[in-house]
């Protein structure tokens, strides 16, 4: 599997927005690996057979494990700089 590490586009600007967003996603991950976390996620999930609006937001700060989180991060980390 190809794992990229950098891009050769120079920063303009520091990305905090970015960063936000990865200590948010890994915050979250930490808040569903605890129990009461469990029920959390239950209800912040995208379920289209009841969705709610507020899901279409939420779920996209799920994640299904620590490799799932570890590689969605990598790119944001990488790609979302720029």
């Amino acid at each position: 599997m190809l794992f990229p590490i950098r891009t050769d586009v120079p920063l303009r600007i520091t990305p905090w927005m970015n960063w936000a967003l990865i200590l948010l996603n890994v915050l979250m991950f930490i808040v569903q690996s605890t129990d009461q976390g469990s029920a959390w996620t239950r209800t912040l999930h995208l379920d289209p057979r009841n969705a709610k609006l507020y899901q279409y937001f939420t779920y996209a700060f799920l994640h299904g494990g620590a490799m799932h989180l570890a590689s969605n991060m990598l790119f944001l980390y990488i790609f979302g700089n720029n």
